[in-house]
């Protein structure tokens, strides 16, 4: 059964985090790598809830597991949960604005296509064997275009499209977009 295999999992994550609990580790310190870690695992569990793969007590049985392995009440293991999950899904989307960002730039540049089929040349790079001129690159510059324009205010559908796209850019390009974070 996939849900007793996934809580089992996360228990083991729990345990080898516990194993490893940091000697200046306090209760209730929730900034401490040790309670986010915690708290990570936490997040983890309640998208398997989301999924429909365990049901939200299972989750709560979990999370008091979590409480206890950082010595909190577990309502207060839940507030700073809230917290953290609240500040995860900020980070992502910051993270996700900032691809889409070097992304349109890239791709709003007008001489994008000129660049990238002479950058495509000098490397004799086989997507010419897909791309045989400037007007192919413009035709794709333009489709890519489109598609980011239409995930447009929908995160998930940003995040799917910048997974997609940015390698494909810096293929043709033959650079990277975002200096040395992964796109």
């Amino acid at each position: 059964d996939e849900s007793k295999l996934a809580v089992l999992w996360m228990d083991v994550k729990l345990q080898n985090l516990q194993k490893k609990r940091p000697e200046d580790y306090k209760p209730g310190d929730a900034a401490h790598a040790y309670a986010r870690g915690v708290a990570f695992l936490a997040t983890e569990c309640g998208a398997y809830v989301e999924a429909e793969k365990i049901s939200v007590e299972t989750h709560d049985a979990f999370c008091e597991r979590c409480a206890q392995a950082l010595d909190v009440d577990v309502k207060i293991f839940r507030e700073t949960l809230a917290e953290f999950e609240a500040s995860l899904g900020k980070q992502l989307h910051e993270g996700v604005a900032q691809r889409v960002k070097a992304l349109r730039a890239a791709l709003d540049d007008e001489g994008f296509a000129e660049k990238a089929f002479a950058s495509l040349q000098k490397r004799e790079s086989k997507i010419l064997e897909m791309v045989s001129d400037v007007s192919k690159v413009e035709d794709l510059r333009k489709d890519m275009l489109a598609n980011l324009d239409q995930a447009a205010g929908d995160a998930v559908a940003e995040a799917a499209m910048c997974q997609q796209l940015i390698p494909a850019v810096e293929a043709m390009l033959g650079e990277r977009l975002l200096g040395g974070e992964e796109g």
